[in-house]
Parts: C-alpha cells; sequence; structure tokens
C-alpha cells in the first residue's frame, strides 16, 4: 500500500497530510469547502488540531488515510482527499472518499485525477469498491465522481447520493507492476511471439479502416496500441495499472488514462473500435464481464467494430502436458478449468476466467453485440513452437501460422488456440 502516489503525467500527487500543511489548508479554505467538507470554518487552532489527528492516523494505519494533493514542481498544496477505511455505514471491503480542492485550482481536471489516485491507494489496501457521498445539490462533487469513473447508485437514507466504483484486485496491480514485465510478454516465449503476430493479422482483417477512433480497453503498456497508432488510427487506452499507462503515454500517437473496463469514461458512441484483449479473462466474475461488454457497447458508434479477447479452457491442458509440468496432482484443477472456466493459477498467473468459443460467443450476445464471429488466434501448433525452443522458432513459425488460419474457425480445433477473439458489431 502506497503512501504517495502520482499521475501518469506527472503533474497531480498524493502524498500524506502533515502539519506542515497548515498554513497552506488554512489560507485556501473558502465557504465551498467549509459547507461541504470542513464543518466550519477553521482556525489555526482546530486546523492543527486535524493535521495531528491526520499523523497519528498514518502512524496507526488508518482507519482514516489524508492525502494533500499536490501540483507541480516544487509541489503546492491545492487540496485534501481522505480514504476511509472501516466505515460503519459501509459494509466491509467499500471505501468511502471525501475531497475538496481549494479555489484557485478547481475546474483543471484535479480533483479527478486525485480520486483516482486514491483509488489506487485503496485497491492497494485491499478495498473492492469505493463510495462517493455528495448532497444532491454539490453538482461539481458530482461531476468529478462520474469523470473518475463512478456511477451514481442512488440516494442513501444519509441523504447523500451515492457514487461508486468498483477497484481494480490488489491482485492484479501487482502482478503487473511488480512482478510480470507486460511491456515483453507477446516477446519474450515463442508462443508470445505467435499470439502477438496473429493478433495483429486478425485485427487488421477485421477492424474499421484509419482514420478511426480506436479505444483500447486494458491495452497495458500499448503493445498493440503501437502499431494501430502508427497504421493511422486515433488510439486512446484505457488501463488499471498506472506504470502501464505511463508508458502507453509516450507512445507516438497514443494517449492513455487510468480506468476500469466495467467504468468508461468514454462517452457514448465515440469510439469506431473498441478493443478488450485483456478484460474479459481478469474478470472472474460473470457481471463484471457483462458490465465491461456493456460498456464496450455503450462507447462504440454505429457500424463499429468490438474485439474481445479470451484465453482458451484447453491453454492449461496443452501447456503442462507439452512441457511435462501435467503431474498426477495438476490433473483435478485442469479437469475443473475446463468444465468451469475457472483458474486457480495452479501454472502461475493471477486467478482468471477461461473460455471457451462457444461461451465467449455467448457473452458477447448476450451483451447486445451482433454479427459475433471467434478466431483461435495461435492455432494448435503453438505448444510445439514454446516445446522447440527459441533456437527453432524462425524455421517452425510461418508452418504454425498457416496451420493457426486453416483452424481459426473450425469448430472441432478452435479451442485448441491459446486465446480466443471475438469479434462483433
Amino acid at each position: 500500500m502506497r503512501q504517495e502516489l502520482r499521475s501518469p503525467d506527472g503533474d497531480v500527487a498524493l502524498s500524506p497530510l502533515t502539519m506542515d500543511d497548515a498554513e497552506a489548508h488554512l489560507a485556501g479554505e473558502d465557504a465551498e469547502l467549509v459547507r461541504y467538507l470542513n464543518g466550519g470554518p477553521g482556525t489555526p487552532a482546530t486546523v492543527g488540531a486535524h493535521l495531528r489527528r491526520c499523523e497519528e492516523q498514518w502512524r496507526a494505519g488508518g482507519p482514516v488515510h489524508a492525502f494533500g494533493v499536490r501540483v507541480g514542481t516544487p509541489p503546492v498544496l491545492a487540496g485534501t482527499v481522505e480514504v476511509q477505511f472501516d466505515q460503519p455505514y459501509l459494509p466491509a471491503g467499500q471505501v468511502n472518499l471525501a475531497y475538496g480542492l481549494y479555489p484557485r485550482w478547481r475546474g483543471r481536471g484535479i480533483a479527478t485525477r486525485a480520486v483516482e489516485l486514491a483509488c489506487l491507494h485503496a485497491a492497494s489496501a485491499g478495498a473492492t469498491l469505493a463510495v462517493i457521498r455528495v448532497e444532491p445539490e454539490n453538482a461539481a462533487s458530482a461531476a468529478v465522481a462520474v469523470r473518475a469513473g463512478f456511477a451514481h447508485a442512488g440516494r442513501g437514507e444519509d441523504g447523500f447520493d451515492h457514487y461508486t466504483r468498483p477497484l481494480a484486485t490488489t491482485d492484479l496491480v501487482e502482478l503487473y507492476t511488480t512482478e510480470t514485465s507486460e511491456s515483453t510478454r507477446l516477446t519474450r516465449s515463442p508462443h508470445g511471439v505467435l499470439e502477438y503476430r496473429r493478433t495483429r493479422e486478425l485485427l487488421r482483417r477485421v477492424l474499421t479502416p484509419p482514420p478511426a477512433r480506436v479505444l483500447d480497453v486494458g491495452g497495458g503498456t500499448g503493445a498493440h496500441a503501437r502499431w494501430l497508432a502508427a497504421d493511422g488510427y486515433d488510439v486512446h487506452l484505457v488501463d488499471p495499472v498506472p506504470a502501464h499507462v505511463e508508458a502507453a503515454a509516450a507512445l507516438p500517437g497514443v494517449t492513455a488514462e487510468v480506468g476500469d473496463a466495467r467504468r468508461l469514461r468514454a462517452p457514448d458512441r465515440s469510439a469506431d473500435v473498441v478493443l478488450l484483449l485483456g478484460p474479459l479473462y481478469h474478470l472472474t466474475e460473470a457481471a463484471d464481464r457483462a458490465r465491461a461488454l456493456a460498456e464496450a457497447r455503450r462507447v462504440l458508434r454505429p457500424g463499429g467494430v468490438v474485439v474481445a479477447a479470451g484465453i482458451s479452457r484447453y491453454l492449461s491442458l496443452l501447456e503442462a502436458g507439452t512441457t511435462g509440468r501435467l503431474t498426477e496432482g495438476m490433473t483435478a484443477a485442469v479437469r475443473h478449468l475446463i468444465a468451469t472456466g475457472d483458474y486457480d493459477g495452479h501454472l502461475g498467473f493471477v486467478p482468471a476466467h477461461f473460455h471457451t468459443a462457444a461461451g465467449l460467443r455467448a457473452e458477447l450476445e448476450s451483451a447486445g453485440l451482433r454479427d459475433v464471429e471467434v478466431y483461435g488466434v495461435e492455432g494448435p501448433a503453438w505448444p510445439a513452437l514454446d516445446a522447440a525452443g527459441e533456437g527453432e522458432f524462425d524455421r517452425l513459425v510461418e508452418a504454425a501460422i498457416r496451420c493457426a488460419r486453416v483452424a481459426e474457425r473450425d469448430p472441432l480445433l478452435i479451442n485448441a488456440s491459446a486465446h480466443l477473439l471475438a469479434v462483433a458489431r
């Protein structure tokens, strides 16, 4: 759980409030903060007492983590945001966010970025849902919540409008931040290179031609965003991992933001292409996958294309069986995966949901998408590439690609691919 966070553009940062912030905090107060956040006009004595409590809470580990919102270099205090854990009015796993900016910093998108960073902090502490309670007449605060990916969940018994946002799991963020180099995933193994080449081939075949607007949801560090932008597409990438967003935003022709596939900030009918090349297998609950697909459909323009990737339920069987890792003890887990799609991490990687071609098609159709076609990406020869090793890759890859093309729609072989690609309108 990090105590200091910075937005991908580097302009906004969160760090704990301390007594050193007393003068700036008192000077920044206005009638709006008094009304909606502070509960009364501040004085040197009350502000000092508040900041001492904030420091004590940090030392004790909570339940309230009070951040200063810092802008620029050297950093200037622009406001505050609190992440309030273990609140009696919220179920376990939910956190309340309370925020406010000083007058000179409003209207610049700073509050939105501060709330997004606060959500990352809450997720790193294990929270699963963030809640913002807004007084009904506070339109500015409600607008910040919506821009930060929160959805209106109704008016609570407390008289506040409640806005909620699911949080990315700690496992997912930690995996891609510290344990796995996502930028090399498609280049460090023979079957990863095959996956990349075939995915690019299929996308170029089915996408709306450039120029067109591509929303790359769960796009990681931009492996596909890079070549899509080079092909002439206007690419905007969304990913829950800040380090990924920072890397993708540095690519020519690519913009990027921290976000969640289940709560896209993109307006209705704003994208010609929506890519979901990672979210569906990371969303282990069917309701979350349905929500992500509904969001993709919402932001898609008429005549546009949604492309969603799934991992085949047979990947584990084929990989472990080919590499000699399929032990007697693993067999039950593999059988369970094939029957249910519930992957428990027995070959590494975080728990995930694996699809069959028919199951992936059904999920897209249930979301209201039409003309769904599912392709096998790598084809049945991919385990042989890994077994042969990098030294044999150049000799074998072209035959493996031809094999994948022959089998890409074959109902008896499609699930032998490691990945599946569904294309819909």
